[in-house]
């Protein structure tokens, strides 16, 4: 019993975000090329929800990282929609300086245009790039879990009460159900 609950609890308690910069499930390289003094590699999983774009920033030509670059992305709706989002200030990464994310909410699947604009000693640049977002249709497997683990705990304690009830002499029909 002790188990179910700590299982539970797992799954029910919200936990705190974690975005690493790397591939994920689903990312794909969406833009890779030069802007400005920069070479700049954008990955997603571009999906509907928040959308985390993972940006790799170096110096033109030579490669070197770009310590003090001011990143911003903004997204633009699929035609018709009035959907935008951002501008968002993208966040360095403790992985390395060339390395920058950002979380964008998606709510609308289809063709994006995103910009995205690199600010530093080298000077600026702004590049723009489509992206097809699709639908999630990701399962919640945590929600599943928990159903399997509450059904898993119910039958357990249902049958250890029927053997109990069979041990002392109560017929099934007079134990009262669960």
């Amino acid at each position: 019993m002790a188990l179910a609950s700590v299982l539970i609890a797992m799954v029910l308690l919200p936990a705190a975000e974690v975005s690493a910069n790397g591939s994920h499930v689903r990312s794909q390289e969406v833009f890779s090329g030069a802007a400005g003094p920069y070479d700049l590699r954008v990955v997603t999983a571009p999906l509907v929800g928040n959308m985390h774009l993972t940006i790799y920033i170096v110096q033109m030509g030579v490669g070197n990282p770009v310590s003090d670059a001011k990143v911003r992305v903004s997204g633009q709706g699929p035609q018709g929609a009035p959907q935008t989002s951002g501008p968002m200030l993208a966040t360095g990464s403790l992985s390395g300086p060339n390395w920058y994310g950002v979380n964008l909410p998606i709510e609308e699947a289809g063709e994006w245009v995103f910009t995205l604009t690199v600010e530093s000693s080298l000077g600026e640049a702004t590049v723009e790039f489509p992206v097809n977002v699709r639908e999630s249709g990701v399962i919640n497997w945590g929600i599943i879990g928990v159903v399997v683990v509450v059904v898993g705990v119910a039958v357990w304690l249902t049958l250890s009460r029927r053997k109990e009830s069979q041990a002392v002499g109560i017929p099934p029909e007079n134990q009262g159900g669960c």
